[in-house]
């Protein structure tokens, strides 16, 4: 996953709703790698289907996966839900090898990490957030 080329910026157009286009123009100006918290989110939610590709995903995942992780009550869109939808639209199972497993340890860990925040005593854990784990642990599983 490190060195991964995003292609988020491609084209000289964003293909994103007209009400989004400002916004999308001052992530741009700061940097892929710059982008805080709530930018970071909003390209992960987007990417793929308006705006970057594999790649973006590839590139977004390790930072959004840290992010996740140091704050993981600050009201995600890109849950763990879209973050399988995500996997699945970037062809996970045709990544290298190194990458599939590099990627389903830190979103096993993601998930498990989840699901203990979440944890309480009158709920069950969250079913997308162990549907995430489920999925990692069988990827891992059969690397």
């Amino acid at each position: 996953m490190g060195g991964v080329e995003h292609d988020l910026w491609a084209g000289d157009h964003f293909n994103v709703a007209p009400t989004q286009v400002e916004k999308t123009k001052a992530i741009k100006a700061k940097g892929f790698t710059a982008m805080t918290p709530p930018e970071l989110d909003y390209a992960m939610f987007k990417c793929m289907t308006t705006m970057g590709g594999p790649d973006t995903f590839k590139a977004l995942l390790p930072r959004f996966i840290r992010a996740v992780v140091a704050s993981p009550r600050d009201g995600w869109t890109a849950d763990a839900r879209v973050l399988l939808g995500k996997l699945m639209m970037a062809d996970f199972d045709l990544w290298p090898r190194r990458q599939r497993a590099a990627a389903a340890a830190a979103i096993e860990h993601l998930a498990a990490y989840l699901i203990e925040v979440d944890r309480d005593d009158w709920s069950e854990p969250d079913e997308d957030n162990q549907a995430l784990l489920a999925w990692a642990k069988s990827v891992r599983a059969g690397a």
